[in-house]
């Protein structure tokens, strides 16, 4: 069997000072004044005879469908590729630019989103030029937290394991491609840029002599444990989280799987989610019924104005097909190790169930092929104040989904993870009715 090839390649997109910082609300104009940290686009280019896979992360809060998409058929034709083939993700850091065009959180500056455009297509093009043999084996550790689930409070449910790909070149460097669901919004709303917690982690592993790529887990109800006491962080707080991780890594090395085969396959599915259209009055006389912890926010007032001119508009429209169409579900496999990619602020009970069904190692990975926003559990609906829930659809659409869209995921996922695993001679029928089965 041909060698696996591997190649990394990076580029700087921090932004210029005075530029809008994004990931909070509404109408805050936070600029950024001070750089803790770069900012970076990595990519890892992987091979295995005439198959190959594009892996990119972006050290950013979010991209949308439609820009994701835009890259990536590019980068389809420009190597050859089937779509499937291409991941694009954010690690969700909340102290960058705005290129997602999100109402009330910042606005797009046109200079930064040409410059990610430009350093993804760079960072790629780097990987696949020093593409060179590599062996693969991965880590799975159940770690101490450093999130704990900021509706209940506590440290469950989490997505307790830290996940992470080694691949070692032949002069002994190593890639580290590590997934952890956490929230990175250590700094809360400052003017700082920063990747947070993920960019400490892999300045950590770069200080080693190494490289690394970071794809953020399901943490959509997952804060990092430093917002328990409220708003602000430090950076020492990230360098703390971050060493944490990397320390956890290093000895866990001792402990590695090796891949029994190295094949690489990828499968990508647009599904259709279900949305929950109010009724009209209830959109017009919104502003009237506020609760009073929300009508105090400040500016909340002018984006309620504005949400409920969207939504006037297009009410009738939606009503007629309350869904949303075309959101992709991805696979990647490299080998028995199979990257499920999902383009929302994901909740990480999906990610524990999935993992308790599926026996192959299992990389769930959000804010990936775009972001339409959170994905919350079906038990979340049933508190009518939760924020996922009903106020974060107003800024990445229009209306809540319908509560039933976790079994519509996960049934979709179950699917998709059964077909990757069908390619490979595992019984497609059977693991197709388990699917349906578990996501019921």
């Amino acid at each position: 069997m041909p060698d696996m090839q591997v190649g990394y390649g990076e580029q700087v997109i921090t932004p210029p000072l005075g530029v809008e910082l994004t990931g909070y609300g509404y109408y805050l104009e936070r600029r950024a004044e001070e750089v803790a940290d770069d900012l970076k686009v990595r990519a890892l280019y992987i091979s295995q005879g005439q198959d190959a896979v594009i892996l990119i992360s972006c050290d950013l809060l979010s991209l949308s469908v439609e820009f994701t998409d835009e890259r990536r058929r590019e980068l389809a034709a420009r190597y050859n590729l089937p779509l499937s083939s291409i991941l694009l993700a954010c690690t969700h850091t909340h102290a960058g630019p705005a290129i997602h065009d999100l109402p009330g959180l910042g606005e797009v500056d046109p200079g930064c989103r040409m410059t990610v455009s430009r350093a993804i297509s760079e960072a790629v093009q780097a990987a696949w030029k020093y593409c060179r043999p590599a062996e693969m084996s991965f880590i799975y550790e159940t770690i101490t937290p450093i999130g704990y689930n900021r509706i209940m409070g506590g440290f469950t449910p989490i997505d307790p394991v830290l996940k992470t790909v080694i691949f070692a070149w032949q002069d002994g460097r190593k890639v580290y491609l590590v997934s952890y669901a956490c929230h990175p919004v250590g700094l809360g709303q400052s003017n700082v840029v920063s990747a947070d917690w993920p960019g400490a982690l892999l300045a950590r592993i770069e200080e080693a002599g190494h490289q690394g790529m970071f794809l953020q887990g399901f943490c959509g109800d997952v804060n990092p444990v430093n917002r328990m006491r409220g708003m602000g962080g430090s950076i020492e707080d990230l360098q703390l989280y971050g060493d944490i991780l990397y320390r956890h890594i290093e000895t866990a090395q001792c402990r590695t799987y090796t891949l029994n085969t190295a094949d690489i396959r990828a499968v990508e599915h647009r599904v259709k989610l279900p949305l929950n259209v109010p009724p009209y009055a209830e959109i017009k006389n919104l502003k009237s019924s506020l609760p009073e912890n929300l009508s105090k926010i400040p500016m909340y007032d002018r984006f309620i104005d504005d949400w409920i001119e969207r939504a006037t508009e297009r009410y009738e429209e939606v009503r007629q097909e309350p869904f949303l169409d075309n959101v992709p579900v991805q696979v990647i496999a490299l080998g028995e190790m199979k990257i499920l990619s999902l383009p929302g602020e994901v909740f990480s009970g999906y990610s524990l169930k999935l993992s308790a069904e599926n026996r192959s190692p299992l990389m769930t990975v959000g804010y990936s092929g775009g972001n339409i926003g959170y994905l919350p559990t079906g038990d979340a609906y049933y508190m009518d104040t939760d924020y996922a829930c009903y106020q974060a659809p107003k800024f990445y659409g229009l209306f809540p989904w319908d509560r039933n869209v976790e079994t519509v995921m996960l049934r979709e996922c179950n699917r998709i993870l059964c077909k990757a695993e069908g390619v490979n001679g595992v019984d497609k029928a059977s693991c197709l009715s388990k699917g349906d089965k578990n996501s019921a």
